[in-house]
């Protein structure tokens, strides 16, 4: 056997006494055992994950329903705003207008006065 024979410094070992099958044995079953325990911790992981992003998913369904709603309330409201102001120049038009025909009999009252 090499220089890396793990059975080479026993006390009274001879060819017959050096297997090492039980040794390999336990440690494949040392790894499934982990492999195992490490498949079912991703499987865990796997889940809550895949819950935690199903309830992002649904609140950012609800967000986007609600940024929807706002928008539509937004954009009508502006519209409301605008025939509002477009109202609000009509009147004040017409009441420049008033003023400018008011200034303009005064205008002529004053002159036939002098």
């Amino acid at each position: 056997m090499g220089s890396d024979d793990l059975t080479r410094k026993l006390a009274n070992a001879d060819e017959g006494e050096k297997e090492t099958q039980p040794t390999i044995t336990a440690v494949f079953r040392l790894l499934q055992d982990v492999e195992s325990r490490l498949t079912a911790r991703l499987d865990e992981v796997e889940s809550r994950l895949t819950s935690e992003i199903a309830g992002v998913n649904t609140r950012l369904t609800e967000v986007n329903t609600r940024v929807t709603e706002l928008n539509t309330r937004v954009t009508e409201g502006f519209k409301e705003l605008g025939h509002k102001i477009n109202a609000l120049n009509r009147r004040g038009l017409q009441q420049e207008a008033a003023y400018e025909d008011l200034f303009e009999r005064i205008g002529l009252l004053e002159s036939k006065a002098l």
